[in-house]
């Protein structure tokens, strides 16, 4: 992997983002979809581990340069 993938990578609960992948994303001018799980109950289905948006992985991935 060529150092740039690993000096500009965000790790997220489910996968890692390496600078490659933060590229293309900067180029298409959107972010990455980094999702995390949380313990808590929906009232819609009854399930009790969500996934949800992580802010702060989001929040690094746009900060990297």
């Amino acid at each position: 992997m060529p150092i740039s993938g690993i000096e500009h990578a965000v790790q997220g609960e489910f996968r890692r983002y390496d600078g490659i992948n933060l590229l293309k994303h900067a180029l298409h001018n959107t972010i990455p979809d980094i999702n995390k799980s949380k313990e808590m109950t929906d009232k819609v289905t009854g399930e009790t581990k969500l996934s949800v948006r992580d802010g702060h992985a989001i929040q690094m991935a746009k900060c990297q340069d």
